[in-house]
């Protein structure tokens, strides 16, 4: 363990870890964890990461099993935002609930239950999946559908049906899109007294933020089948100029995120555009896209 935590030792940086980047600063944040920041060999640009040395005692063995292994150093494991996640939220949460057993102060304005429900997103084997609301601005649950983790089909004690969002889930949805919701005080999972835990949209508003979510969900995090041309004939029926302002912004490559997101680290790259990604009716589908 002392070899491990002499490759991280201030001496020793930057330490090359090959493909996934060079590590240009690292600080102690508890026994065997590294915050770290890490400079990705492809982009150059610098990321977040914490390091775990493989034998830290005081990190889970579930927790380790989502850390990147280091080819050329067995005994580090990565932890970074990618395509395909961002592991930081588990040893956030396993560095919190360190310091909290400990009696130690989190950083100013920080929250266990704030890490671990931006983690439950991506990870509900360790966090577990968000709950299904049972308060709604329309009454108690009675059935409801699980789309995906966070994402819920409601009927209520009032024969209404509609779409709860988990935070931070509903982060992702435009500024249009979340001024659809309900206004609704009561029932709601606080963090702190300021973070709601979901948004409600009844079912004539719902077509506009459940496009926007399931267009980015993986189909094999879909826990049931959204019709999607229902879906976009719906869109088209409530919401038609937002239909046509999308599919303009589409066809100019400005929902392009990543491509964006480059253009404001000085990185030039023509935006794409998407055929698949156009709002486009089809006569025959209807605009039932939940089959409850």
């Amino acid at each position: 363990m002392d070899n491990d935590m002499d490759l991280l030792s201030l001496g020793n940086l930057p330490l090359d870890l090959g493909d996934l980047g060079t590590v240009t600063e690292a600080a102690l944040a508890m026994p065997g964890v590294y915050d770290a920041i890490l400079e990705c060999s492809e982009t150059g640009l610098a990321v977040e990461a914490f390091i775990v040395l493989s034998n830290a005692g005081d990190i889970s063995a579930k927790a380790k099993r989502y850390g990147k292994a280091v080819p050329d150093h067995p005994g580090l494991l990565l932890y970074l935002e990618d395509e395909t996640g961002n592991t930081r939220y588990i040893v956030g949460y396993e560095l919190y609930r360190y310091q909290i057993l400990h009696h130690l102060p989190l950083p100013e304005g920080e929250t266990i239950r704030s890490i671990a429900a931006a983690g439950a997103e991506m990870y509900p084997d360790y966090f577990g999946r968000y709950p299904v609301p049972f308060h709604t601005p329309w009454g108690c649950t009675t059935r409801h559908k699980i789309i995906a983790n966070g994402l819920y089909w409601l009927e209520t004690e009032q024969c209404q049906q509609g779409l709860a969002v988990a935070c931070p889930k509903y982060d992702d949805l435009s500024d249009g899109a979340r001024g659809l919701a309900e206004r609704f005080l009561g029932g709601l999972a606080h963090t702190e007294g300021e973070m709601p835990g979901y948004l409600f949209f009844i079912e004539t508003n719902s077509s506009v933020p459940l496009f926007e979510l399931v267009s980015a969900i993986p189909k094999g995090q879909m826990c049931c089948e959204v019709n999607r041309a229902a879906l976009m004939n719906a869109v088209y029926q409530h919401f038609p100029e937002y239909a046509a302002q999308h599919n303009l912004s589409e066809q100019a490559g400005l929902n392009d995120g990543l491509g964006q997101f480059l253009h404001t680290q000085g990185i030039n790259m023509e935006l794409k555009s998407a055929p698949e990604r156009l709002i486009c009716l089809t006569a025959e589908a209807g605009t039932q896209y939940i089959d409850f």
